[in-house]
């Protein structure tokens, strides 16, 4: 037995669980910090140790490592769309923040100064 190590969640496995956990932690927090998810959420990191006897003799375990984690999925983005039909086909037009150039169907341009002019 003196050629046994102690065995600690910093060696099992050869670092493995350390290894993961971190690599579990570094993507809660660039989950946190994403600001396309809610910010007042909880996230989880689970480590799970299972360890099961060989025989009856219990001199020999076999052992799994998990790391489970809890993180929160992206908000839902959406906006408006306008849909019909043009020419048998179906169309849409998605409401967008940068104005486009309006199809007049009568080819008529209106000027602002005139309109306010009118008032």
């Amino acid at each position: 037995m003196d050629n046994f190590l102690k065995v600690s969640l910093n060696n099992i496995s050869h670092g493995a669980a350390v290894e993961r956990f971190d690599e579990a932690l570094a993507e809660v927090i660039a989950n946190i910090i994403d600001p396309n998810t809610e910010a007042k959420k909880t996230r989880e990191i689970k480590l799970s140790v299972k360890i099961l006897p060989a025989d009856d003799e219990r001199r020999m375990v076999y052992y799994s490592i998990h790391v489970d984690k809890k993180l929160m999925p992206p908000r839902d983005v959406g906006s408006v769309m306008y849909v019909g039909q043009k020419e048998g086909e179906l169309v849409a037009l998605e409401s967008s923040n940068e104005q486009k150039d309006l199809p007049f169907e009568t080819g008529e341009v209106v000027k602002l100064k005139e309109v306010e002019n009118d008032r």
